[in-house]
């Protein structure tokens, strides 16, 4: 604000032409300091209230986005979980079909009385599911075959059979693969 403003609404518009005193002059100055001092405390102030609110936005807009962004990032996290789990799914199925070519391709040398590709093919099952009783059975009735009309294998037969009774001991199949093997 200028001087001329400043004095002018100091004197409510009316201008005093004649000379004034030091005194007088000194509280017109002191009027015009103490309305400045007013005018830059109504600025802080306004300028208080319109930040205020201006951050209070700017915060909320920012967790707004943050939020935003976690959830896409979870979503993101939930996809991979679930291709995790295909991938699995799918090694697994392909560990399933090795396993049942496996078998059928010992099943199939056995029927051509080739006792050692069966042994192999067997081994090839156990490999892929060594808990399956299935395999470890076909496994031993191989090492049988072998034993029987090779004499090879009978020790590593039996070892197999006597797990295998361990688990199943009522199994007469086993009990006659394992009389086979103690020939």
């Amino acid at each position: 604000m200028s001087a001329r403003k400043a004095y002018l609404k100091a004197f409510q518009g009316e201008v005093d032409i004649r000379k004034l005193s030091k005194q007088e002059l000194r509280k017109i100055r002191e009027k015009v300091i103490k309305e400045r001092k007013k005018e830059s405390l109504r600025l802080w102030i306004i300028s208080f209230l319109i930040t205020i609110p201006i951050l209070f936005l700017s915060y909320n807009l920012y967790n707004s986005f943050v939020q935003y962004q976690n959830k896409k990032l979870n979503e993101n996290f939930v996809s991979d979980k679930e291709l995790e789990k295909i991938l699995i799914e799918r090694e697994n199925q392909k560990k399933i079909e090795k396993y049942e070519f496996y078998i059928n391709n010992g099943d199939n040398w056995i029927e051509k009385q080739n006792w050692k590709n069966a042994i192999f093919q067997y081994k090839n099952a156990v490999k892929e599911f060594p808990e399956k009783y299935e395999a470890n059975y076909r496994l031993a009735l191989g090492y049988s075959y072998n034993c029987k009309f090779l004499n090879k294998d009978c020790d590593k037969g039996l070892k197999l059979v006597e797990r295998l009774l361990k688990v199943n001991p009522n199994d007469s199949e086993l009990l006659i693969l394992k009389e086979i093997m103690n020939k």
